[in-house]
């Protein structure tokens, strides 16, 4: 029987991965998310985010922010590894 390489990551896992990347990698990885008024869709953003260690989310125009309490649900804690700023127009953001 073989191990399953799709298995979904732990918490330690992310936090291990978002480490070895940042140590391994000289430019840094920012994000604007633009009108994502989907909680469950920030929290997918902030976990992927993290995973691929994004430095920085601005959200922009209306978007959803982190501390929505269905954003946290699905980023499963990964929204404290990725710093953010408050949602602000989208020129602004850039």
């Amino acid at each position: 029987m073989t191990a399953n390489p799709r298995r979904q990551l732990r918490p330690t896992d992310v936090k291990r991965l978002n480490r070895t990347w940042r140590r391994n990698t000289e430019g840094r990885l920012a994000l604007i998310v633009e009108s994502v008024t989907g909680p469950f869709n920030i929290g997918s953003i902030f976990r992927t985010a993290a995973a691929f260690g994004v430095e920085r989310i601005w959200l922009a125009g209306n978007a959803t922010p982190p501390t929505n309490p269905k954003a946290q649900k699905t980023a499963l804690g990964t929204d404290r590894l990725v710093a953010w700023e408050e949602p602000v127009p989208a020129a602004e953001a850039v």
